[in-house]
């Protein structure tokens, strides 16, 4: 199982970044995510709601502590309690959660991408 976690999560091919699978106008679930497809779910669906957001989407990523700039894919929006959340995926490989406040959405890769 950990080779199959390894292989959704792994390096993204920039040249093809909107072929980046993601969850679109839905809610995530447990499937989704073990496809690679979303990085959480919540088993709450009373308190949550999708983000109306294009995904996949280019986007650099702003720590909050750090002010560092990663450049990022979002793949999952969704509303949880009033937060905001964004499921993202490095591009050598990983994921993240982040607020939406916390991300510059791009129109496409730009050279931070390279």
């Amino acid at each position: 199982m950990a080779d199959q976690i390894n292989d959704v999560w792994g390096p993204l091919d920039i040249q093809n970044w909107s072929q980046t699978p993601c969850i679109k106008d839905r809610l995530a679930t447990k499937k989704d995510v073990e496809a690679g497809m979303a990085v959480f779910y919540i088993n709450n669906p009373i308190e949550m709601s999708p983000l109306r957001v294009k995904l996949p989407a280019c986007a650099i990523h702003t720590d909050q502590d750090t002010r560092k700039e990663t450049p990022v894919v979002m793949i999952q929006a969704e509303k949880f309690q009033g937060q905001k959340l964004i499921g993202y995926r490095f591009l050598h490989g990983g994921n993240g959660i982040g607020l939406l406040s916390e991300f510059t959405v791009l129109s496409g890769p730009d050279k931070r991408f390279r």
